[in-house]
């Protein structure tokens, strides 16, 4: 049993740095989330800008329309990209946070069993003490006897 519970209690501390990598992983996903969606604002913010900038302008020459409209169409693709890259990151923190349940609900179980392991054992050390006692009274009757 002390073989066992020592190994129980081992796998429990494995678990629990498991669970400690997967919310550093976890934290560090969410991080490049929030940085990608401060780029994503500002992306939008300055494919308006420039479309107000050739709207604003009283002279329009071709070259003019042509770099505005190159301009727009590189900004439209970084934008598609950025919601892509937010997409797949979003996709990979769920599946993260599902992984990160999953060991800890694991570790909850581990731990239980534990506590349970050291109860029994607890308990056996207590009924075998209590045998001796009884065993010692006993002994000391018989030879009073």
């Amino acid at each position: 049993m002390e073989a066992k519970l020592k190994a129980v209690t081992q796998l429990w501390k494995i678990e629990e740095i498991q669970c400690e990598k997967i919310q550093r992983e976890l934290q560090s996903v969410y991080h490049r989330y929030t940085v990608l969606t401060t780029q994503l604002k500002q992306l939008s913010e300055l494919r308006q800008t420039v479309g107000q900038n050739v709207n604003k302008e009283n002279q329009l020459c071709s070259s003019i329309l042509i770099n505005a409209n190159q301009a727009g169409m590189m900004l439209q693709t970084n934008f598609d990209h950025y919601e892509q890259e937010k997409d797949i990151l979003n996709a990979e923190y769920r599946a993260i946070k599902n992984r990160l349940l999953y060991t800890k609900v694991r570790a909850k179980g581990l731990e239980k069993l534990v506590h349970q392991w050291r109860t029994i054992q607890k308990t056996a050390k207590i009924k075998r003490e209590l045998f001796q006692v009884e065993d010692i009274i006993n002994a000391r009757l018989k030879s009073k006897v």
